[in-house]
């Protein structure tokens, strides 16, 4: 019996998850950077603790888009009890008191006219 030669054997393929898109979002521009570092400085909306941002789809879900984005911790973020991935996007906006898509589109407007302003 004769071994097969390295260039024919067989790489298992990734799975195909029947996905119609591609799931990955295309990376941020330097404008939304811009937009993120500026989000990020203002500390935690729910507790004022340092910030990382969380991207906001709204509803109905779809690609991560990174004009809007709004600054959570960790905790309040995806951690905690009452963490915006645990509670879900309806109980969250409730617990805030205001709706963090709508939040998130005004301030993407202020980073707007922030960049017209250079």
């Amino acid at each position: 019996m004769t071994k097969a030669p390295a260039h024919t054997l067989l790489i298992p393929k990734a799975p195909n998850h029947n996905r119609i898109k591609d799931s990955q979002a295309r990376p941020a521009n330097a404008a939304e950077k811009r937009h993120h570092n500026r989000i990020a400085a203002m500390g935690c909306l729910v507790c004022g603790a340092r910030a990382c941002v969380h991207h906001e789809r709204g509803k109905p879900v779809g690609k991560r888009d990174h004009r809007y984005v709004a600054p959570l911790c960790p905790c309040d973020h995806q951690t905690g009890k009452n963490a915006r991935h645990v509670i879900g996007f309806d109980k969250f906006n409730e617990l805030l008191g205001f709706n963090l898509r709508e939040w998130a589109e005004r301030e993407w407007a202020v980073s707007q006219r922030l960049e017209t302003e250079k």
